[in-house]
């Protein structure tokens, strides 16, 4: 194809070939900046809401996590409470106790020795309606010389009123001397 246009024509029109070009390439250009800027503003909007529900997230965990250690706090003080009541029902008896061996000793008569001693306190879930009234229950054992001074002895704590039964086994009344002898208290 032969271009018959003058010189000029043909200047004019790469010229308006060259500024539709430029013009074209603006326009993508263009469409790519503000592609671009969407693209920013929707990470930035997305970003944002992730770090919104993160803080909600953690938000949620304090609390869960202040609830928790609130619950901790009142568990470790229900067992202190629970530790201290033990301890104080342990030295309120303390006393009793004390008081119930001085009394033992004073009514056992001189020749009666003790080898042993061992207590117990009734549980109120296994208690039958007669045990209801004694505190505790002590077992004692020991040696005797002769009959009449354990046959005291055991008359000695019936008169007691702090005693509620006292038990001697029948075979430790059998001997006339030399008796070891086990006897159960109950104490009101």
């Amino acid at each position: 194809m032969i271009n018959l246009l003058p010189q000029i024509e043909k200047n004019r029109l790469a010229k308006n070939k060259r500024y539709r070009l430029i013009l074209i390439l603006g326009i993508i250009f263009l469409f790519f900046l503000i592609s671009f800027s969407l693209i920013l503003f929707l990470v930035k909007i997305h970003i944002f809401s992730l770090s919104e529900n993160q803080k909600i997230l953690t938000d949620i965990k304090k609390e869960e996590f202040k609830a928790s250690d609130v619950q901790q706090v009142e568990n470790k003080i229900k067992t202190a409470n629970l530790n201290f009541s033990k301890l104080d029902s342990f030295y309120s008896q303390r006393d009793s106790w004390t008081g119930i061996l001085e009394k033992i000793s004073e009514i056992k008569p001189q020749n009666i020795y003790f080898t042993g001693l061992s207590s117990s306190l009734f549980s109120p879930s296994k208690e039958t309606k007669e045990e209801k009234q004694y505190r505790f229950q002590m077992t004692i054992s020991g040696y005797s010389p002769d009959r009449e001074s354990l046959l005291e002895f055991r008359e000695n704590l019936k008169k007691e009123k702090i005693f509620g039964e006292v038990y001697f086994p029948s075979s430790t009344l059998v001997k006339s001397s030399d008796i070891n002898f086990n006897l159960t208290l109950k104490i009101k």
